[in-house]
């Protein structure tokens, strides 16, 4: 009967083409090497765990099902997981920890942008050279009834001020301009109606047509700021 080359070895050949026995053949894939991965460990001759002071039946390399377990997780049959981190590892942040030693929020920070600091105004800042992303006012302005459940409808406030100045309903064509540039003062004083460029195209005719909607629309009874 053919053994396996492995020296001290002496299991039968399972792969003849290698001359290994299986155990040696297992680690030759795993590891590269028939040797690899550690050496054997005894078997144990009494039945039961070769661990000091368990009494608990040999499963495997001479230890119990518990302690095997931490030795193929940790190297070692006593070894034991660090302990649970409990909070963010973000200086200042007292959030519970999640996973990669922050709370939900760096996690999710450093998962989609690789730092745990990008803040959304940091984004929108790195993305826009430095300048800081406008923002604006919302108004509560009624509920509807989605799936059977109520929800707020929301609008931005500065347009809703310009109609409510305006007694009407703004157009898409139009828009509201922050005299001072702060958008979140929407005093009536500090807003001004704007009126887009013409449509597209160039025509004398579309031009003129525009014109004359302008005329009609603000010529005599809307003022241009409030």
């Amino acid at each position: 009967m053919n053994v396996c080359v492995v020296n001290g070895c002496e299991k039968p050949v399972k792969v003849k083409s290698a001359a290994l026995c299986a155990a040696h053949y297992w680690r030759l894939g795993k590891y590269g090497s028939p040797t690899g991965g550690g050496p054997d460990q005894p078997r144990s001759k009494t039945g039961v765990c070769s661990v000091e002071g368990c009494g608990k039946t040999h499963a495997a390399r001479g230890y119990c099902s518990a302690h095997h377990k931490k030795y193929m997780r940790y190297g070692d049959p006593l070894g034991s997981p660090p302990p649970p981190q409990q909070t963010c590892s973000v200086e200042g942040c007292e959030k519970a920890h999640r996973a990669k030693g922050y709370c939900t929020t760096h996690y999710q920070r450093w998962r989609y942008h690789g730092d745990p600091h990008m803040t959304a105004d940091a984004l929108v800042r790195q993305r826009n050279g430095g300048k800081r992303k406008k923002r604006y006012r919302w108004r509560t302005v009624g509920s509807k009834k989605v799936n059977g459940e109520w929800r707020s409808i929301t609008r931005l406030e500065h347009r809703v001020v310009m109609e409510e100045t305006l007694g009407r309903p703004l157009l898409d064509s139009e828009n509201v301009h922050h005299i001072n540039g702060d958008t979140y003062d929407n005093r009536p004083e500090n807003l001004e109606l704007w009126v887009k460029t013409q449509p597209v195209g160039q025509r004398p005719a579309d031009l003129v047509k525009w014109a004359e909607e302008i005329l009609e629309r603000y010529g005599d009874s809307t003022p241009l700021s409030v």
